[in-house]
């Protein structure tokens, strides 16, 4: 069966095996290759982001402005929609949700992927994954290597 990561914003169907904290390949004979890293999040060349519409940031730098996030983001497209949970009204939670059309969180997955918020001096890459909108989900976890 294919691996597939255990987190609390995108749980596994309940027959998939947790992943190791490697980000090693899970590979088959002639399935699609998944990468995980409990670090990273999930490899932007992974094939579980095909159809994905909101993607999960974490390891956001508490003073980060939503503002800062959004600059960041327009480096690479202005469509999408950023939502950032604060504790107050200066910190933010550590995590971000970004929703966009299935191509758009592509391209944000590989801009992101172990990036960092410019703006602040965190040496904890960013880790991104999936949240909601993963429409494959079904058709992966039944996959068998």
């Amino acid at each position: 069966r294919v691996e597939l990561p255990s987190c609390k914003f995108w749980p596994p169907p309940e027959n998939a095996a947790v992943s190791p904290a490697t980000a090693a390949p899970i590979v088959g004979t002639h399935q699609p290759v998944a990468f995980w890293s409990d670090e990273l999040g999930l490899h932007p060349l992974s094939p579980l982001w095909n159809g994905v519409w909101k993607m999960m940031i974490r390891n956001v730098p508490a003073r980060t402005s939503q503002s800062e996030m959004e600059d960041l983001l327009r480096s690479v497209t202005n469509n999408f929609r950023l939502q950032m949970p604060r504790s107050s009204e200066r910190k933010c939670k550590g995590y971000a949700f970004v929703e966009g059309d299935c191509e758009i969180i592509k391209r944000l997955a590989a801009f992101l992927w172990q990036g960092q918020v410019p703006t602040r001096r965190s040496t904890r890459p960013l880790k991104i994954h999936p949240a909601d909108g993963f429409d494959g989900f079904e058709m992966i976890a039944s996959v068998t290597l």
